[in-house]
């Protein structure tokens, strides 16, 4: 079963003092794990190529493998780049996996 990532809480700056929660971004699917290494490294495992070559186009995060995409952060934050083209970077305060339907 495939899960679901939805990126919440967005801002544009990641400095930003927030008045309220922001906006949501997209919900990224397909995705079979994620695995976090010493909170240093997070990789997105999907269960396909055609998925992860969505959720990049999404994102902008850097390819792990072809099934993998590596989530980024800038302090506690995530950072997302490609939300629109040639747009800015978007930064989200919380995300969670979500099995899709639930």
């Amino acid at each position: 079963m495939a899960l679901r990532l939805l990126l919440i809480h967005g801002r544009f700056d990641p400095e930003a003092d927030m008045d309220d929660w922001g906006f949501n971004g997209p919900n990224i699917d397909g995705v079979e794990a994620l695995h976090v290494t010493y909170m240093a490294s997070h990789v997105l495992w999907f269960v396909d190529e055609v998925s992860a070559k969505k959720a990049h186009a999404l994102t902008g995060w850097p390819y792990f493998d072809e099934n993998a995409l590596e989530m980024m952060f800038d302090g506690d934050l995530l950072k997302a780049t490609c939300l629109c083209a040639d747009g800015p970077a978007t930064y989200f305060g919380d995300w969670e996996l979500q099995v899709p339907g639930s």
